[in-house]
């Protein structure tokens, strides 16, 4: 497994531990340490770019990331100092834990830049070609690193100095998404085929308050932009316990063949509405062997197959209407389908 410190391996201090900001003038963290060798890796060619996963604390998420590829593919970088339990026994390539990292080095002088300082020289050293899957663990924490360089210079990142320092248009998070784009960039030019990203999901607030049972995650665009399958984990169903139930927000992974015969693409989605069983591999069967969409809606709700009504309505602030249109429209769909059927019999 990577080691975080040639002489400790996984680094287990906590933020706000470590030497006093008068300690040393000079620090830098300390070169990573990658090790093993990349395996046959089972992702398949449309799982790509990101996958974005979000629900509350405790609902999964880094089990759901984690089963992308052969652990010994998988380089985890971890926000929240908690994965460290599931990656050494599992034997995952590569594991950093970035705050410990940054308190380590900085002690009471850590500051969120750090994070995307650690962040940037781990993706730069990384060796091409060694690691499939990158997950980076409730990546809020990334996302409030980047800010600091985009306030220290707004016009580097397209961002007008004026809304960066009065908070209008977004003020410095537009910048934010040209930085996450460039980390990006770099990791895919080092062989990562998938980003996955997790987000916890947080209370929405309205003009007067908490909104009652409306919950959001990022507002940085990037996230959603790049995803190509979107989840929020929600509660597990009786038979699959302790495995979560997922909603399926976004979903870019249709097979797309040409028809010569019609002189068109033929486009075929292949991922239910929902996942009865959220986890990697059951997204990746559902890609050899796509859902029956002919399914009856109320089967498929039974079943586990589509979102019952109301349950996706927590998470409009994030997700806004796009989802719950498309739902709506296959529900018409479906509606009709299975009333023109009927009354053929």
């Amino acid at each position: 497994m990577t080691q975080t410190t040639p002489s400790r391996g996984l680094t287990t201090s906590k933020p706000g531990i470590g030497p006093s900001p008068a300690a040393a003038v000079t620090r830098h963290f300390p070169t990573p340490v990658f090790e093993g060798d990349a395996q046959p890796s089972i992702i398949p060619d449309a799982v790509r770019q990101v996958v974005f996963v979000t629900g509350f604390r405790g609902q999964g998420k880094t089990i759901f990331c984690l089963g992308a590829d052969n652990p010994a593919n998988v380089l985890m970088l971890d926000y929240e100092s908690k994965g460290e339990g599931l990656a050494t026994p599992l034997g995952i390539g590569g594991y950093f834990s970035v705050l410990d990292d940054c308190a380590d080095v900085y002690g009471l002088a850590f500051q969120p830049i750090h994070i995307f300082n650690r962040t940037k020289q781990i993706l730069e050293t990384m060796p091409e070609g060694r690691f499939t899957t990158l997950i980076l663990d409730n990546a809020a924490l990334l996302q409030d690193g980047c800010l600091p360089l985009v306030e220290a210079n707004p016009t580097a990142y397209g961002v007008k100095p004026a809304n960066a320092q009065k908070g209008t248009f977004g003020g410095a998070w537009p910048g934010v998404k040209y930085i996450l784009r460039t980390l990006f960039a770099m990791a895919r030019t080092k062989g990562i085929k998938v980003i996955f990203v997790t987000f916890q999901l947080s209370k929405a607030w309205g003009d007067a308050g908490p909104l009652l049972n409306k919950f959001k995650t990022t507002d940085v665009s990037i996230w959603h932009e790049m995803s190509v399958l979107t989840v929020v984990l929600s509660d597990p169903l009786p038979q699959y316990i302790p495995a979560p139930s997922g909603l399926v927000m976004k979903e870019q992974l249709a097979s797309a063949t040409w028809d010569p015969n019609r002189g068109e693409v033929m486009v075929q989605r292949r991922v239910p509405y929902k996942l009865p069983k959220a986890t990697m591999s059951e997204v990746y069967r559902f890609l050899r062997e796509p859902f029956d969409f002919s399914m009856p809606l109320a089967e498929q709700v039974e079943k586990g197959f589509f979102p019952k009504e109301g349950e996706i309505d927590p998470y409009l602030p994030t997700f806004k209407k796009e989802q719950l249109k498309a739902l709506e429209d296959y529900a018409k769909l479906a509606a009709t389908l299975n009333k023109n059927e009927e009354e053929e019999e």
